[in-house]
């Protein structure tokens, strides 16, 4: 069966991928809520699809998994909130949907290959 539709998505492909109002919106969506729980079955009922269909639509359209797709959302704004140095590192956490800072430093060498205080001012700079 599996090769059934491996087949069918090589030979029509947009078969396979979210609308791109659909997956605008709920790009959109995720980045407006995202220090809220965002599980797949709440994004999926956002976008009026099953979770498992929207998982595989949002994977085959932009390469990674929904909650891959928050986790890097959150990391990236993380950043950006770090690089002002107005916060510790735990507040960011929080701030950005994190369960906590042990989480965040975990994901955020996972994507960006460093700890979140490197992306701090030096502290005169503060």
């Amino acid at each position: 069966m599996a090769n059934h539709f491996r087949t069918l998505q090589n030979e029509h492909p947009q078969h396979f991928l979210l609308p791109r109002p659909i997956l605008a919106d709920m790009c959109a969506y995720i980045d407006a809520h995202l220090t809220e729980k965002l599980t797949l079955p709440a994004l999926a009922r956002v976008a009026g699809l099953s979770p498992s269909y929207f998982g595989q639509m949002f994977r085959a359209a932009l390469g990674m998994s929904p909650m891959t797709y928050v986790l890097d959302q959150r990391v990236l704004r993380a950043r950006v909130m770090l690089r002002r140095g107005d916060a510790t590192v735990a507040e960011v956490a929080h701030a950005v949907g994190f369960s906590d800072q042990h989480q965040m430093n975990r994901h955020f060498r996972s994507l960006l290959h460093a700890p979140p205080s490197a992306y701090r001012p030096p502290r005169e700079q503060r």
